[in-house]
């Protein structure tokens, strides 16, 4: 079913006091990521089918608290910080993930934040390649 963006943002923000939902920015596809990654409060990824996002993984990087669907790649590096960040595909799940992140106090997006970064430091490109290779070699 089609769903406009439109659609989802007023769902999405539906019961969000104003102080914050006119903080709220749904921005599409970004050309300059480092200069993007400073302004985020949130980063909000409920994919259908993206198996490895690395729009999350730059945010994680970034410390940004992020929220994922149960059906990405990346929900694993969420579930070993706070499965509360992670939700299903459908609307409400989602909203009730967005209600909780915006929720958090200054202390918990401080941890949340710390710990994302952290979990990052073993994702060189090549520790990930090597990781890559030992597992095909296992399907061999």
């Amino acid at each position: 079913f089609p769903v406009t963006i439109t659609q989802v943002k007023d769902h999405l923000l539906n019961g969000v006091p104003p102080h914050i939902s006119n903080r709220i920015r749904f921005l599409g596809g970004i050309d300059d990521i480092p200069a993007a990654l400073e302004s985020y409060d949130l980063c909000l990824h409920p994919s259908r089918g993206d198996a490895f996002p690395t729009s999350t993984l730059e945010c994680f990087a970034a410390g940004i608290p992020t929220i994922v669907s149960d059906v990405t790649g990346t929900k694993g590096f969420i579930s070993a910080l706070d499965n509360a960040l992670i939700c299903g595909t459908d609307v409400a799940s989602v909203t009730k993930a967005l209600h909780y992140a915006l929720s958090m106090d200054a202390e918990k997006r401080k941890k949340l934040s710390n710990d994302l970064k952290a979990s990052m430091i073993d994702c060189t490109i090549n520790e990930s390649l090597d990781r890559f290779r030992k597992l095909v070699s296992q399907l061999s």
